[in-house]
């Protein structure tokens, strides 16, 4: 039996979520977004004895993200108002959840946005995600014989998730420095998505031209004798736009604003508080997380110099960040149109 058109689109959708957070798409949503998102503003406190109100909330599962839900999670950050239930879940649960709605925030890719959009799904952005500061790179072998990003013409290129906007950061550094053009589908290179510690392997011997490098993979090269930055893609990006690219967002959707409008402000609060200790308490928190997940500390300290996990934000405020990310998915043939992130930010 044929499914809907309309589920079928956000089914397709949906796909972008399965690496779309980098562990990573204007529609009918925009009006209604706009005036749920508003709200009245904060209430003046529950009754004595009121039962708190339930925000579910899913982000990726990840040491990072971990990190900045300690203090949530250990009673550090509390409310008396809400209580929020967090699961952390792998890529394929979460590109369910999105699609489902099953959440009332969900982490996602930015681009994620205007392809929802247009297949119909209307959403808002809750708060921005991870913001990419230092955290990607193009990497060859150390024995290999490119060392002119232009050389890759005919080459594949390796990453661990081909919807993830590391690899959008990369195909937009390669078209707009270097002149390739990068279309996923007869461009002058080829992408290749292979689980992580292949195109590590790959990269060493020989078998594989390049590879997108980013958060764990690109701290274990950092200083490896066996491989070679070919191109600093967060920087050459920066040099580009003027921003770090924003590489998630938190999402949530009108019925859930209408609804529980108060409620998810109180959210963005602890969440902004939560982030912000793990900031103060490095020592505490990131050893903490590190020997409950089987993570290197080591690990942590470098992703928290080379990204930002903003939850909490308000997405005006990282709007610049949010757009070029925008513009250059647009640039790269990833979107067909920009939105209006003034239309589209819960507040």
């Amino acid at each position: 039996m044929r499914r809907p058109l309309r589920i079928v689109t956000l089914l397709l959708v949906a796909t972008l979520l399965l690496a779309a957070c980098g562990g990573g798409t204007a529609g009918s949503g925009s009006a209604s977004g706009s005036d749920a998102g508003s709200g009245s503003g904060a209430s003046s406190g529950p009754e004595p004895g009121a039962a708190k109100t339930t925000v579910t909330v899913a982000v990726l599962d990840d040491a990072s993200r971990e990190s900045v839900l300690w203090a949530l999670k250990n009673g550090k950050v509390t409310s008396d108002t809400v209580e929020v239930q967090v699961d952390m879940l792998p890529f394929a649960a979460i590109m369910e959840a999105f699609g489902s709605q099953a959440y009332d925030v969900v982490e996602a890719s930015p681009v994620a946005v205007p392809r929802a959009l247009q297949g119909g799904l209307e959403l808002l952005i809750f708060s921005p995600g991870l913001f990419n500061f230092a955290g990607t790179g193009l990497y060859v072998g150390a024995d290999s014989g490119i060392d002119d990003p232009r050389d890759l013409a005919g080459e594949t290129i390796g990453t661990f998730a081909l919807g993830g906007f590391f690899v959008s950061e990369t195909r937009y550094v390669l078209q707009e420095v270097y002149g390739l053009n990068t279309a996923m589908t007869g461009g002058d290179v080829s992408f290749r998505e292979l689980p992580p510690q292949n195109v590590l392997e790959m990269l060493k011997d020989g078998s594989l031209a390049a590879g997108i490098l980013n958060q764990q993979g690109r701290y274990l090269v950092r200083n490896s004798p066996d491989y070679r930055e070919l191109v600093d893609v967060t920087g050459e990006f920066q040099r580009l736009t003027g921003q770090p690219s924003m590489n998630s967002v938190l999402l949530t959707y009108p019925a859930v604003a209408a609804g529980k409008g108060d409620a998810l402000r109180e959210v963005a609060r602890m969440l902004r508080e939560s982030a912000q200790y793990v900031k103060d308490h490095p020592d505490e928190v990131l050893p903490a997380v590190a020997a409950a997940r089987g993570e290197d500390v080591g690990y942590l300290e470098w992703f928290f110099q080379s990204y930002d996990l903003t939850f909490g934000g308000e997405p005006l405020e990282y709007a610049d960040a949010i757009n070029v990310t925008w513009e250059a998915a647009h640039a790269i043939g990833d979107i067909d149109q920009v939105p209006d992130l003034d239309q589209l930010a819960f507040r």
